[in-house]
């Protein structure tokens, strides 16, 4: 996969991120689980992890420096979607 492309899991994480200002990686995996649980998936917290820590290593998202367990959507992230 090269940097620019993303993957289905890090399109969703993004998605939960542009919906709201900041975000605790928590709540994140919170809405990640509840939509596996209702497609009747199992959740994969390394695919999760991986997923988050690609997004942020191609600046689609950022932490805050305030609160480094808290993401924002970058500019770049906001023009991917």
């Amino acid at each position: 996969m090269s940097e620019e492309e993303i993957s289905n899991m890090e399109l969703t994480i993004l998605e939960i991120i542009s919906q709201h200002r900041d975000i605790h990686f928590l709540n994140i995996m919170a809405q990640i689980k509840q939509m596996s649980n209702i497609t009747d998936q199992s959740f994969n917290k390394n695919l999760f992890e991986e997923s988050l820590a690609g997004l942020e290593k191609k600046k689609y998202i950022r932490r805050l420096p305030s609160n480094p367990e808290t993401f924002g959507i970058t500019e770049k992230g906001r023009d991917l979607l």
